[in-house]
């Protein structure tokens, strides 16, 4: 019977350990395995650390972990030591060691500004800021011509997830407060794949606060 038990125990891990490891397979046909792997193992590396940070009262892995960690996103209410741990930078060292990196992000003074904003929901919130300081920091932003930019939006099939990348790729040195209020908008209006929006979630509310940290 114990051993009934534990092989229960252990097939369900595994089954929640390889859904936690395959949430970017939806890129393939547009990236290469080894981008996809290491997106994976990202992923999973953030997943691991908010649990460790925030999550130790969540019960598995799911939508809930991701919606809670994009509303303190949106209070700012995450602190800087969870974006600069050493499972963060490592995971950023991999991606950038296949040149992953370089395919995610640029530099900001090389995207092109478009003046017109998609229709979404954020949009008065966007109009509504004050605008930014001029400065000379040229941080590191996502690409919206690289090959993850394009290949994600490629594959998202919610509309406003959709709008929601296309505002994010516009004005690409949007705040993350008002980026995570946003997608907390799309998740509400309308259904989505739960594999693209982790993915989202990760590069854009956690990796790329990570960049901007490690890399300013």
């Amino acid at each position: 019977m114990y051993t009934l038990f534990f092989s229960f125990i252990i097939s369900v891990s595994s089954i929640s350990n390889t859904y936690s490891q395959s949430n970017a397979n939806f890129l393939k046909g547009c990236m290469d395995t080894e981008d996809i792997d290491e997106l994976n193992n990202a992923i999973l590396s953030f997943e691991n650390e908010y649990k460790r940070y925030y999550g130790k009262d969540l019960q598995s892995i799911s939508d809930e972990l991701y919606k809670q960690y994009i509303q303190q996103v949106s209070d700012s209410e995450i602190s800087p030591f969870f974006w600069t741990s050493d499972a963060s930078v490592s995971a950023l060292d991999k991606m950038n060691d296949i040149g992953l990196f370089n395919r995610i992000w640029t530099r900001s003074s090389k995207v092109e500004i478009e003046n017109n904003l998609p229709a979404i929901e954020m949009e008065e919130v966007i109009i509504g800021s004050p605008p930014p300081e001029e400065e000379d920091f040229d941080s590191f932003v996502i690409n919206p011509k690289g090959t993850y930019a394009k290949c994600v939006l490629k594959n998202v099939r919610s509309p406003f997830l959709r709008e929601y990348l296309k505002a994010s790729f516009i004005i690409p040195d949007i705040s993350p407060t008002i980026k995570s209020a946003g997608l907390l908008v799309a998740m509400e209006e309308a259904p989505y794949n739960s594999s693209i929006l982790r993915t989202i979630v990760v590069i854009d509310l956690y990796y790329s606060m990570v960049v901007l940290i490690q890399k300013r």
